[in-house]
């Protein structure tokens, strides 16, 4: 495989890569915040000069911080977005440029059970992932004609600091 991984954490980037390389796969790891304006169209454009095109383009950044919404910040808010939705449409955005040249392609994203069905002490987290589902519907039906399959999955809580924190019941 070749892969692009993009993360904000240095270590668990190096990490994910480290990993790649070590099953004979080849990797370009880019140590950004997928919340920052430019990041997907940088990380795309890095992957067609390293790899020469996407087939296919995985969001699966998420972010959440537990908190009451009296007690949430308009940062707690934003950022919680920003990572969420915002990443995934700047990566959508990106990728389908490129595919809608090559006429092929495939885009998943990341959604929950929590866009379904809610969380305590995570409205921020649950409309973020709620619009996550919003953005696929309609990039399915925009991108089909140009060949490409636009679909999101929506795990339950895994075996993650991320599943970790979700998994908690109110």
């Amino acid at each position: 495989a070749k892969l692009t991984l993009v993360d904000y954490n240095r270590e668990w980037l190096e990490a994910a890569a480290d990993c790649v390389r070590n099953l004979g796969g080849e990797v370009l790891a880019i140590h950004a915040d997928i919340a920052e304006p430019g990041v997907g169209n940088k990380a795309v454009a890095d992957t067609i000069g390293k790899f020469g095109r996407i087939d296919i383009g995985v969001n699966i950044a998420a972010t959440n911080q537990r908190k009451l919404i009296v007690d949430m910040s308009d940062q707690d808010w934003n950022r919680v977005l920003g990572v969420n939705l915002y990443g995934t449409f700047s990566f959508c955005r990106a990728y389908a440029r490129e595919m809608i040249k090559q006429r092929y392609g495939v885009i998943v994203n990341c959604s929950s059970v929590r866009a379904f069905s809610g969380l305590a002490e995570s409205a921020h987290y649950t409309s973020a992932k709620a619009g996550v589902n919003g953005l696929t519907y309609s990039l399915a039906i925009e991108l089909a004609p140009f060949g490409i399959r636009v679909n999101a999955v929506a795990p339950a809580g895994t075996a993650t600091n991320m599943g970790l924190l979700l998994g908690r019941t109110p």
